[in-house]
């Protein structure tokens, strides 16, 4: 059997609620990006110019960027619950889950339907000028 401490429980607990304090609210920014960026028709991305879907895409990747700094940022000064639980001396501040918010940037791109709809019709306008 094995044996774990109280403080790697309370890391496990703390990895779980900084989970969680990335995921819901990458999706609700998946959600209000998705309204922002509206996706088109096809007939819509027929009409448009390369360049201009190329332009859509770098400036949704900037605004994500953006969305990102200001959520790592805010997101450090969210208090834990599992903060010194059972004496254990654990602070949630010193984790790098926290400081990392990397399921906050993959929950979102993975997500994020009008960017990768983009990224397609570019990708494939490219293939054919390419002549691949």
């Amino acid at each position: 059997m094995v044996n774990i401490d109280k403080i790697e429980i309370v890391k496990i607990l703390n990895m779980s609620y900084i989970f969680l304090l990335h995921f819901f609210p990458a999706l609700i920014c998946t959600y209000i990006f998705d309204k922002i960026f509206d996706n088109r028709t096809e007939e819509q991305y027929n009409e448009m110019y390369t360049i201009m879907i190329f332009i859509e895409i770098w400036l949704h990747f900037w605004c994500i960027l953006i969305l990102y700094y200001i959520f790592s940022k805010t997101i450090v000064q969210v208090p834990s619950p599992f903060d010194n639980l059972c004496n254990t001396g654990f602070k949630n501040s010193s984790s790098n889950e926290l400081k990392n918010s990397l399921v906050f940037s993959i929950t979102f791109l993975m997500f994020q339907t009008s960017l990768r709809e983009k990224i397609e019709v570019f990708k494939s306008r490219i293939i054919k000028y390419l002549n691949l």
